[in-house]
């Protein structure tokens, strides 16, 4: 691969697993270096490890340099906010800051820290069209400047996720997300094809000291929680069983001014143009995505 194949990288990391179980091996990690390899991007080599089946997930410091997973997690807590972050915005530093704050509350942290990851799914990504590797290394980029490890996986259910964080660390996993997510992880079709179904999920994800934080929004105007928020009437008493057994807790610190932000909308609104949107965002991430003109802004 490396004497013939030079110009098609892909290529060479599409063939690393013939006639190799892949369910016994993955491959988490691959760099280029070299003379012929100085127009390689190895983020986008190593997001093509997941796009050919070599791994599940692939992870990224706060430098943006490709990590191995299992050596950035390892003894360490782990926190993580699912999201599309397109843009990241103020209401997502908030989410993060406010349930490392409960987490440490709480006590019997590690002493190597808590690991702060911003995953993204590839089914997101894919939305993204032709313009999947740009829009990537842009949200990698902003997710790395405000301080965050980026994972991408291919993990659409929250349960294998922490199953497979699981695999690199003992110690206490944190989920955060906005109560706008509820809907999603409470919606029984979410588990179709899922031998127990809902049940069957939600043992697996608050198995072993792991948490999900909830963090409130302001919907028509009314402040919605952990509290009041509504899921579907089969599956409220198990909401109320998590809730009363603290695997799901409400954030209890959180930036009112903050929770009108809706990520989606502002990706509407960035498109055309510079607006109000701005003030959603910290400051030098939207002067980077007005510069660059990302996500199609102000183009």
């Amino acid at each position: 691969g490396a004497f013939y194949y030079k110009s098609q990288p892909k290529w060479v990391i599409e063939g690393l697993l013939d006639n190799i179980d892949s369910d016994r091996l993955e491959i988490d990690l691959i760099e280029f270096s070299g003379p012929y390899f100085t127009d390689v991007d190895n983020r986008l080599m190593n997001l093509h490890l997941i796009r050919s089946w070599c791994c599940r997930g692939v992870m990224f410091d706060t430098d943006g340099t490709s990590v191995v997973p299992s050596s950035a997690m390892r003894k360490k807590d782990i926190l993580v906010i699912r999201g599309s972050f397109k843009p990241p915005a103020k209401v997502h530093l908030d989410m993060s800051s406010a349930a490392i704050e409960q987490l440490r509350s709480m006590g019997g942290l590690s002493e190597r820290g808590v690991l702060n990851i911003a995953e993204i799914t590839m089914s997101e990504l894919t939305s993204d069209g032709e313009q999947d590797d740009s829009s990537f290394l842009a949200r990698g980029d902003l997710l790395a400047k405000l301080g965050y490890h980026v994972l991408i996986s291919d993990y659409l259910r929250f349960f294998r996720l922490r199953s497979w964080i699981r695999n690199f660390t003992d110690n206490r996993i944190a989920v955060v997300m906005s109560v706008y997510d509820l809907n999603k992880i409470f919606d029984e079709a979410f588990y179709e094809g899922l031998e127990g179904g809902i049940l069957v999920a939600m043992g697996k994800l608050f198995s072993d000291d792991t948490n999900v934080f909830v963090y409130p929004a302001k919907i028509d105007g009314e402040l919605v929680t952990l509290d009041n928020a509504k899921v579907p009437e089969k599956v409220k008493h198990l909401l109320r069983y998590l809730v009363l057994n603290r695997s799901m807790l409400a954030i209890e610190h959180y930036n009112e001014e903050n929770l009108h932000i809706s990520p989606p909308e502002l990706a509407e609104q960035m498109r055309r143009g510079r607006g109000e949107w701005e003030k959603a965002l910290p400051p030098d991430i939207a002067e980077e995505i007005i510069e660059k003109h990302l996500f199609g802004c102000c183009v």
